[in-house]
């Protein structure tokens, strides 16, 4: 019997990466390259669709479809990504249709944050959860809620997005166009203004003039070092991840998160400043028994998630017929 194959693709603000995934979750041959920022869709579908057609041609089993991990807000019934602050040239994009008629094979889209969330409830640490929140901290703030492996989505097919929740006293304008919203505080670029915000001197020797692309990791690096501007920075950024779990965890009556991405490799150092704002600021009845926890598959978890959507259309398709 042939193993079943799919492709996983997780569409980032910075990088765009593709994998061949098994049933199991076992990842193949992977692809990864920075994800275009000119040329609007057009350079990235077709980054997208060379880097598939790759992975395809070195697979050694016949692949059954595609399944796309991709910033939101989008519909993943119609296919119709609604629009993408980080990324331009996305509005009412039909990426689904898109890319099955550049590949001609079954396209699944759906959420980042969902595909990460479904990785982790199918391959990692939510295996035995019901109900969780999946907070993804890198280029934005994604968010997905899991119900029984599902993913919740609202009227308008849209998954929770708590990056566009405007918790923050700031003028900062969001990638969306929105005032004070949570992910322009909370993202990579977030941390970074903060810190020169702050006085922070420090600069990246091979980006000098756009410490916004800079990874989260060095900012972690200064903390470790010794850097008290980092060390307020990094305490601050706790106290507010801890309001937006806060925020989760009562609209939705949930107790387990989970914290993924660029930024959850300094969970060591934000950890200690989570739990007291939400110690602080929490509604004790729904927070007062909080189980956060880093996931487990880390870059891979949308990859796999993704993949997984597609084997669950196909499983669902040979039902009905």
């Amino acid at each position: 019997m042939k193993t079943k194959i799919a492709i996983g693709v997780d569409l980032g603000g910075t990088n765009l990466r593709a994998a061949l995934v098994d049933q199991n979750g076992l990842i193949g041959s992977v692809n990864s390259i920075p994800t275009p920022r000119s040329g609007g869709s057009v350079s990235v579908v077709e980054a997208m669709a060379a880097m598939i057609a790759d992975l395809i041609r070195r697979s050694a089993d016949p692949v059954c479809g595609i399944g796309i991990g991709a910033p939101g807000p989008l519909d993943s019934r119609s296919g119709f990504v609604r629009d993408m602050p980080n990324l331009k040239g996305f509005r009412n994009f039909p990426l689904r249709d898109v890319l099955r008629d550049h590949l001609s094979l079954p396209v699944t889209l759906l959420n980042d944050a969902d595909a990460a969330a479904i990785g982790e409830y199918r391959c990692g640490v939510a295996r035995s959860w019901s109900l969780f929140c999946m907070l993804t901290l890198g280029t934005g703030l994604g968010s997905s809620v899991l119900v029984h492996g599902k993913p919740w989505m609202g009227e308008d097919g849209f998954s929770p997005e708590l990056g566009h929740v405007p918790l923050l006293d700031t003028d900062d304008r969001c990638g969306c166009g929105g005032i004070g919203h949570s992910e322009t505080m909370l993202s990579s670029a977030g941390l970074w203004r903060r810190y020169r915000f702050a006085g922070g001197k420090y600069r990246s020797a091979d980006k000098p003039e756009s410490d916004d692309a800079l990874p989260a990791i060095g900012l972690f690096d200064l903390c470790r070092k010794g850097d008290t501007i980092a060390q307020d920075v990094l305490r601050a950024y706790g106290c507010d991840l801890g309001r937006v779990i806060i925020t989760a965890a009562v609209s939705f009556n949930l107790r387990h998160i989970i914290v993924s991405g660029g930024i959850s490799e300094g969970w060591d150092l934000l950890e200690q400043s989570v739990v007291e704002s939400i110690r602080r600021h929490g509604f004790e009845p729904m927070t007062q028994d909080m189980c956060i926890r880093i996931g487990r598959l880390g870059g891979t978890a949308a990859i796999i998630g993704a993949a997984m959507t597609v084997f669950d259309s196909a499983d669902a398709m040979k039902t009905q017929l």
